[in-house]
């Protein structure tokens, strides 16, 4: 589903990426793992061109990205939709106003027919009794549910999380990952960038260990979490066990 080679990003003399490879498969969910100044968020935000790489390749499905066309960019955003840690909601739109606002413009759907879809989505979450009310009204859970169902609201192929849960309480964030588990389970394509363990652990089809720039050791949950080849990945899970 998704293809990075080589895929390196800098700013100024600091280089963030160095040389990145990774491949994704339809239907599963991929968490990224590392300590903080890794180069996590920055991967996750290359992969749709929040961030530009200075080079490398990108794919998506098997057609390539062309890393400096914007029009191929907005493209690939259509079919990956992505959810931050900070909401970004618009504050001066209500819950349904934010849900449909971009598939409308973008004429994905008519806006009938898109708020029918957005309180199907808020439905299942929990919040259509919220369809109305304002950012400002909601906790920061059902901020970021709003965040999530707003990005599928788009027919995404695949979802990127950049780190959705820590700006979050104890219990807003059972929340959240609740509706994450529900998306892998359902065969979403995932990318995730996170450090609540117990989900990568039992969700994620494959864990991505990184440091400095680098991936450092990837592998199937079990493997990374157990079995660690690398010693640095080995204290990595040493200290927050």
């Amino acid at each position: 589903m998704i293809s990075l080679r080589n895929v390196r990003k800098q700013y100024g003399d600091k280089e963030i990426l160095k040389g990145i490879d990774l491949d994704v498969l339809p239907g599963t969910c991929t968490v990224l793992l590392g300590p903080s100044g890794s180069g996590k968020s920055t991967l996750i935000r290359c992969i749709n061109g929040l961030v530009r790489p200075e080079s490398g390749a990108i794919a998506l499905s098997g057609a390539p990205v062309a890393l400096h066309d914007e029009g191929s960019w907005q493209r690939l955003r259509t079919q990956v939709g992505m959810v931050f840690q900070d909401y970004s909601l618009f504050s001066h739109l209500n819950v349904m106003d934010n849900m449909t606002l971009v598939p409308v413009r973008r004429g994905l759907m008519n806006k009938p027919t898109a708020q029918q879809e957005a309180l199907l989505l808020l439905h299942k979450v929990g919040l259509a009794h919220k369809a109305q009310a304002y950012p400002g009204e909601l906790s920061g859970g059902q901020q970021q549910r709003v965040a999530i169902v707003r990005a599928l609201l788009m027919r995404p192929r695949a979802m990127l999380f950049d780190e959705p849960t820590s700006a979050l309480d104890p219990e807003a964030i059972g929340g959240v990952l609740r509706i994450m588990r529900e998306l892998a389970a359902d065969g979403m394509t995932m990318i995730v960038v996170t450090h609540e363990m117990r989900f990568a652990r039992e969700v994620s089809d494959q864990i991505v260990f990184m440091e400095d720039g680098q991936i450092v050791e990837q592998g199937p949950p079990e493997e990374i979490f157990e079995r660690p080849r690398q010693a640095r990945t080995r204290a990595f899970f040493s200290n927050i066990h």
